[in-house]
């Protein structure tokens, strides 16, 4: 028998079965969308007492964090980007590849074209913080804006020309980006569900 894949729900729900059963049932109302007040606030106090004394049953069913929701698609990998027209300065000779690896990391020096790659990648993969795409500004003539993302998910490999108009694609809403607009948006801006829900 194949396991089932760990996923970041399967995680957290591993770790919630460990935690005391009137917090799992706190859990469960937050999952279901309940709204907490004074009034459950002492009613959990009073389930604290009562599973004290041993006499506190599970919540039924039991809470599960894929309740939230979440991509159905698969795996995800972005292989690279091509083919890149009047965005920024980018001419890039080859493709930007982004390996087999689950992590990549972008690096270069100043000028190099990380600032519009990651703009890219902020706007097609639905980051929080997308920032403008730009118009190359030495071309005399603006061209339309235009991108080929390669990536991979459990059906095989696919490629699609990008444009900043394009329809949102669930495949890559699945994808992180992370860089320094992105960390400052998650400390200001309001709280994913799911960290939510653990905090």
């Amino acid at each position: 028998m194949t396991a089932a894949p760990v996923t970041i729900e399967s995680d957290l729900d591993e770790w919630l079965a460990k935690q005391p059963i009137w917090l799992q049932h706190g859990a469960k109302a937050l999952l279901d969308g309940k709204a907490i007040g004074q009034a459950e606030v002492a009613n959990y106090a009073e389930m604290a007492v009562t599973e004290a004394s041993g006499k506190l049953a599970l919540p039924d069913p039991l809470p599960h964090f894929s309740s939230l929701g979440g991509s159905k698609v698969g795996a995800v990998s972005l292989q690279s980007l091509s083919k890149i027209s009047g965005i920024n300065h980018l001419n890039p000779r080859k493709p930007l590849d982004f390996g087999t690896e689950t992590l990549t990391v972008i690096y270069g020096p100043n000028g190099s074209g990380k600032s519009g790659y990651v703009r890219i990648l902020n706007n097609s993969c639905h980051s929080r913080h997308k920032g403008e795409i730009h118009q190359n500004v030495f071309e005399a003539q603006s061209v339309e804006q235009s991108c080929t993302i390669s990536f991979s998910d459990g059906s095989g490999q696919h490629s699609f020309e990008w444009t900043p108009g394009s329809k949102p694609s669930p495949e890559l809403s699945t994808i992180d980006i992370f860089d320094a607009h992105c960390g400052q948006s998650y400390l200001s801006a309001e709280t994913p569900p799911l960290m939510n829900l653990v905090s």
